[in-house]
């Protein structure tokens, strides 16, 4: 179908989808805070937590470093 696409994946799926030529666009962390610390805010930090995962990208099959140009890169997809 040839179409770009990204996709997030969880630290269980990132090792599938590098295995199956994907590759990592951003890594991005996130985590609960805020200023105001009340009880039910306290509850759901402890729900939730911290958390990382990568929007991952298909390189067209198989990345090679310094050799694909990611479509965000390149002056075509402007």
């Amino acid at each position: 179908m040839g179409l770009e696409f990204l996709l997030d994946a969880s630290p269980q799926g990132k090792p599938l989808y590098e295995k199956n030529g994907f590759i990592v666009a951003e890594e991005i962390f996130t985590s609960v805070k805020t200023e105001i610390q009340d009880e039910k805010w306290k509850g759901m930090e402890g729900r939730v937590g911290s958390f990382t995962f990568w929007l991952m990208w298909p390189a067209g099959g198989k990345y090679g470093g310094g050799k694909t140009i990611k479509s965000w890169e390149s002056d075509e997809g402007n």
